[in-house]
């Protein structure tokens, strides 16, 4: 298949979001789009006008991974290979790189929500396995902190509510940053919820979980602030996400309401993609956090 044909294809896309904003075809052609470009291989896209379109696609792909709760395909380290900002020839700390940077935030956070689902599914709550899984999330979170033009120091004020004068050449990516963060710190209340509940029926769990909090604790004395407090409890721990979910919540709604004027586009795509994963939630019929609501009160009264 030929690029332009896939051009062809992404752009039509693009253009549905503009026309049709309550309709749901952008979203059959984006993830039509996103088929094709896996079909194709990571070897057509390594540079030129292929890797462009790989670039500007790479957002789409990773939110229909997360939308089928399935790992990305961006993940698999031929791909990875591809999009990577650092043998791209993009500067060091450039806005394409953090863009780069945080698409691959988001194929990480596919590939952890579908392990996730997984120990749901055949309540396997392997030790290994669920370490694994903590360190992937800790390393996560970390990351997409280190993105956020936040001194360290002034967490803790985010998180108390206070609102903070943060200035940035790019307002959609801070908002993109912060929903990724908050949505990471979702995905580990959901996994230590149902650690909870399996401690219910086996007492052997109770240390499970103490070795799961102490894991996702053990980096935040080291360079950061202690916004999780290192006391290896379950209510503790739980406080701590949810009032880090509030303020982050927050911080992604100054800067949606600063990029509308400046990035009209890039918003309406990125309301159409939240709204989308809003409803595959529904769709699925289980209980999610109800910060959600939240995001699609902005996002649909903009």
């Amino acid at each position: 298949m030929s690029a332009e044909t896939l051009c062809a294809s992404i752009c039509l896309s693009w253009y549905e979001t503009l026309v049709n904003r309550k309709g749901s075809a952008w979203l059959a052609h984006s993830m039509a789009s996103a088929d094709l470009i896996q079909l194709r291989g990571p070897g057509v896209h390594m540079t030129g006008f292929d890797r462009a379109l790989l670039l500007a696609h790479h957002g789409l792909i990773s939110s229909h991974a997360l939308m089928q709760r399935k790992p990305s395909f961006m993940c698999e380290p031929a791909w990875i290979a591809v999009v990577d900002p650092t043998g791209s020839g993009d500067g060091q700390g450039s806005h394409l790189q953090l863009i780069v940077e945080h698409f691959q935030h988001l194929d990480v956070l596919s590939l952890v929500r579908n392990r996730i689902s997984d120990i749901i599914s055949t309540a396997d709550y392997d030790q290994s396995n669920l370490t694994q899984l903590t360190e992937t999330l800790k390393c996560l979170r970390l990351a997409l902190r280190g993105h956020l033009p936040i001194p360290q120091h002034h967490f803790g004020l985010l998180r108390s509510g206070q609102p903070l004068p943060i200035e940035t050449p790019h307002p959609v990516l801070l908002c993109k940053d912060a929903l990724a963060y908050l949505s990471v710190n979702i995905e580990m209340l959901n996994l230590l919820d149902k650690l909870r509940w399996a401690a219910e029926s086996n007492l052997c769990m109770a240390e499970t979980i103490s070795n799961v909090i102490c894991i996702f604790n053990s980096d935040e004395r080291e360079g950061h602030n202690k916004e999780i407090i290192g006391d290896a409890s379950l209510q503790t721990m739980q406080e701590s996400l949810n009032a880090e979910i509030v303020a982050l919540f927050s911080l992604a709604r100054q800067a949606y309401q600063r990029a509308i004027p400046v990035s009209p586009l890039s918003c309406r795509r990125l309301a159409l993609i939240y709204q989308a994963l809003y409803r595959s939630l529904q769709t699925r019929g289980e209980e999610f956090h109800p910060i959600w609501h939240q995001m699609m009160e902005m996002f649909v009264n903009r």
